[in-house]
Parts: structure tokens; sequence; C-alpha cells
């Protein structure tokens, strides 16, 4: 979770699942800057659950009001959100099924992210190979 930045028309707190599908797109391991935090479920299964409900609040605007700083550097105070706020939340059960029927579409975006990231680096090294003649396509 972003936990500073943001401006007048985009907040801070912004989230992103990271799995290891998200993992595999990168050559070396993530590190996480000092402008991050990161949020580990006790019960993994809760982390899909977790992201939407998140970004649910992030798009309704609620961590406008989470924000702080005087430096011109906008902060959220994600202290609060975590331990001082209370929002209201689904059963254990209602949640497992939300997690067991949104979970192959969140896997098909990580194997498209994938697909994608593979085509581009197929496209970085012929383009190369195309303008210099190295290669060349029949038509």
């Amino acid at each position: 979770m972003e936990i500073s930045g943001g401006s007048d028309e985009q907040s801070t707190g912004r989230t992103i699942l990271i799995d290891e599908d998200v993992k595999s797109l990168f050559d070396h391991p993530l590190i996480f800057s000092n402008f991050c935090r990161v949020m580990r479920p006790v019960n993994p299964e809760f982390g899909l659950y977790l992201i939407c409900y998140i970004f649910m609040l992030y798009k309704q605007g609620e961590f406008y009001n989470l924000e702080n700083g005087s430096s011109g550097i906008r902060n959220l105070d994600y202290k609060a959100f975590l331990y001082e706020l209370d929002y209201e939340l689904h059963e254990h059960s209602d949640i497992s099924e939300f997690s067991k029927k949104i979970k192959p579409y969140m896997d098909r975006m990580s194997k498209n992210k994938l697909q994608i990231r593979t085509l581009e680096k197929l496209r970085d090294t012929l383009l190369p190979m195309l303008m210099s003649g190295e290669v060349r396509v029949k038509y």
C-alpha cells in the first residue's frame, strides 16, 4: 500500500496484490520503498478479499480522509486505517466464497500479464533485428 504521495486528484492508498505470479514478472526480487507498507493477512485466503475491499475504499475516496502532512507531501495515516477505524467486513464464510469466485479472474489477469511481458521481450529482441535487416519477413 502506498502511504506517501498523492495529489488533489489522486489520494494515497493505492494498493497492489503481490503474489508469486506477480513476482515471476520480474527478473530480480522486489524491494519495497519506504513509501509503501506491506500487509500480509493472517489467512492468505483473505488476500483477494482485502485487495478488493481496499480498492473499493480507495475508489470511494476514503483515503483522502486519512491523509496528513504539512510538507506538501501527503501521507496516509495507515496506522489509523489498520488499528483505529472500524470498517464493516463480511463473515468468514462470505470472504471464503468471494475468494473462490474471484481467484480464477485474478489468475487469468496474472497469466495475461506474463504473456504480455513475454511478447514485449520478443518484440524488443526482434525489432532491432528487423530494422537492421538481420532478419527478413517474407510476404
